[in-house]
């Protein structure tokens, strides 16, 4: 982040120098993000596009931190497994992420979903309610993750209250998905809206999925793990539900967008935050049931995979450099925001031209 980006928006950015509270609600590609952009626009409005990218490069890190305290907390003191955290939550696999600032709305819900699993782990299940409920207003990515969430509440709070969380959370889900489902898709077959699920979970140690055929086997270990460890106890229930909405999101992310192992960085790249929650709250659990090998295993896969998150990271800076150079030199040489768009429109925004030359006027 401190040694590669743009200096012009990049594609979804494009967006934050035209916002109006008006539009808050209006959908963003199937989502309605009313609180990421309300967070974006005063940002963008305090610090510019750097305030944004910042944010959207911190949230994963502050996420990693809460998660890793209450492991703490849950397990009684730190083992050297909770590295697994950061290097999940944080680091050179979200390079393309932290490049991209509108991704903010991505990292801000996994926070909130951390920090109200946190707090309903620890039994604060009234404090719990406000991270629960703002995670609604985060897409459906969000929406999945608090409705899961949400049915933890009755078995904390008082009986007759904490169904009253479940059933205003889902009406609030409800209102806010219908009629946002964007641009009309054609759904794959089942089989490859699972690939890409699975696909996405790969990419924690691989984010091009790539190397699959080294990368399945120690994240399979983890999963049959964590299953052995159920054997002999129960993880909070919160826990339980939010592994279960996270995983729900890696579907939702199959439903809408299909890709196979053949190297492309794309979507697994835009989805480091929500490739990371499951395994998260897994560990959370392991804490909570003082299970440490499945864990440990995660932790020392993440630090072999790091060699090559680091090389990935590189070469998108590199990329980024290539583009960051060609666009000054014709910006120097006094380019119209037409000439800039018809030249770099496939790289910084290939789906609205007018936008993006709207864009390059105000940033220019």
């Amino acid at each position: 982040q401190a040694r590669h980006g743009l200096s012009l928006p990049f594609l979804d950015e494009h967006h934050l120098a035209f916002f109006e509270l008006r539009e808050l609600l209006v959908p963003h590609c199937g989502h309605r993000i009313p609180l990421p952009r309300l967070v974006m626009a005063g940002l963008f409005e305090a610090g510019g596009l750097g305030a944004v990218r910042a944010a959207a490069w911190g949230a994963p890190w502050i996420a990693a931190g809460v998660a890793a305290h209450a492991a703490r907390r849950l397990r009684g003191r730190t083992e050297w497994e909770d590295l697994a955290f950061p290097l999940l939550s944080s680091g050179p696999s979200f390079a393309f992420s932290t490049l991209h600032g509108y991704d903010l709305h991505f990292g801000l819900q996994v926070l909130l979903a951390v920090v109200a699993v946190s707090l309903l782990a620890h039994r604060r299940p009234r404090a719990a309610i406000v991270p629960v409920a703002l995670c609604l207003g985060c897409g459906v990515n969000g929406l999945l993750v608090a409705v899961a969430l949400s049915f933890a509440f009755p078995f904390t709070l008082d009986r007759r209250a904490g169904w009253l969380v479940p059933l205003g959370v889902v009406s609030v889900a409800v209102a806010l998905f219908a009629g946002a489902e964007g641009t009309a898709i054609d759904a794959p077959a089942l089989w490859r809206q699972l690939a890409t699920a699975g696909a996405i979970g790969l990419s924690v140690l691989d984010r091009v999925v790539r190397h699959w055929p080294w990368t399945a086997p120690p994240l399979v270990l983890f999963a049959l793990g964590c299953g052995w460890a159920l054997r002999a106890g129960r993880p909070p229930l919160a826990l339980t539900l939010a592994t279960l909405g996270a995983l729900a999101v890696w579907i939702a992310i199959g439903h809408a967008r299909t890709f196979g192992f053949s190297g492309d960085p794309w979507v697994p790249g835009r989805y480091q935050s929500h490739a990371a929650q499951p395994f998260a709250f897994a560990l959370l659990s392991l804490a909570a049931m003082r299970r440490r090998a499945p864990a440990g295993l995660l932790a020392l896969a993440l630090l072999v995979a790091l060699p090559v998150h680091l090389d990935d990271a590189s070469r998108l800076g590199a990329w980024i450099d290539r583009v960051e150079y060609d666009t000054q030199v014709a910006i120097r040489s006094l380019w119209t925001p037409e000439e800039l768009a018809d030249h770099f429109g496939e790289l910084l925004q290939p789906y609205d031209r007018g936008l993006l030359i709207r864009s390059l006027r105000a940033a220019l």
